[in-house]
């Protein structure tokens, strides 16, 4: 298996810009407070990756690979990023790491069990400071193989996404 890591954006010219493309959270205060009481790793500077596996799929011919699932996540146009990005992934979630977190805050303050919000969020954020590329990428990617192919690894890096990080860096990003 090999994981493939992508971003979606709902502008290729935002995609394009020399700043750097970035992604948001809704609730981002809420969010950040629960991170930091929690040493979960959060920065308002992110970029939010996709990361899926490829599988042989049965219904394709021979050596051919099927990408199961990356139509998931926001905006119309998917772009692919280079596995050198994997270096700089500080976080990983099974799924929608802001909808994780909001289920935690969710059963933190209603569940009449203080360990099940703790082994929910220990089932499905991993903070990868410090992990090896290798173990990383192997993380990602027992993460996604474990998941739904309507699910999504989430992966976050927390800078901006610039060009030289897309799989074909200089390549037009035109849908077509």
């Amino acid at each position: 298996m090999r994981v493939k890591l992508i971003v979606r954006t709902d502008s290729l010219t935002r995609s394009n810009d020399p700043a750097g493309f970035r992604s948001s959270d809704r609730c981002a205060p809420l969010v950040r407070a629960f991170c930091h009481w929690h040493s979960i790793p959060y920065e308002d500077t992110f970029v939010l990756i996709a990361a899926k596996v490829e599988k042989h799929s049965p219904l394709r011919a021979v050596g051919k690979r099927m990408t199961h699932g990356i139509d998931v996540g926001f905006g119309e146009y998917p772009i692919e990023l280079n596995e050198r990005v994997i270096e700089d992934i500080q976080i990983a979630a099974a799924g929608d790491f802001h909808d994780i977190i909001c289920e935690a805050i969710k059963r933190e303050c209603f569940s009449r069990s203080d360990n099940d919000w703790k082994e929910y969020l220990r089932k499905n954020v991993y903070d990868l400071r410090g992990w090896a590329l290798q173990e990383k990428k192997q993380k990602l990617e027992e993460i996604a193989s474990e998941l739904p192919s309507s699910r999504y690894a989430e992966a976050r890096i927390f800078r901006t996404l610039h060009a030289s990080d897309k799989k074909k860096a200089g390549a037009t990003l035109d849908p077509e």
